[in-house]
């Protein structure tokens, strides 16, 4: 069945730039009642300096240890960063 409802496009991916494709248990992190949710993910995200996908990758699984001091989680989590080297 096609997917008529998604359009290609296509940007410039110019260096420097990178990307994060997530899923939502990315954002729904909990410590207690308190999600983690989607502005703190991106604040995360741009505020990261690492210079590689991987480091950025982890550094957000390290960011998502803290903040649920170690509880388990009920989502599954799954992230992709692309990064153009500048």
């Amino acid at each position: 069945m096609p997917f008529s409802s998604y359009v290609p496009q296509s940007f410039n991916f110019d260096a420097g730039m990178r990307l994060l494709v997530y899923t939502d248990g990315m954002t729904e992190v909990f410590h207690g009642e308190d999600e983690f949710g989607e502005p703190r993910l991106l604040e995360t995200f741009l505020a990261c300096k690492e210079p590689t996908s991987e480091r950025m990758l982890t550094s957000l699984w390290n960011t998502l240890e803290a903040f649920s001091d170690g509880q388990d989680q009920s989502d599954d989590m799954t992230a992709l960063v692309l990064f153009r080297e500048p």
